[in-house]
């Protein structure tokens, strides 16, 4: 159970990391 809350975590994390890089990119246009 710990393994598969640790992926979860990782893939929040990556996918938060991806969905601000985006929001930077897009805030100026």
């Amino acid at each position: 159970m710990r393994d598969g809350l640790n992926g979860f975590l990782e893939i929040s994390m990556i996918g938060f990391v991806v969905a601000s890089c985006l929001f930077m990119v897009n805030l100026p246009i």
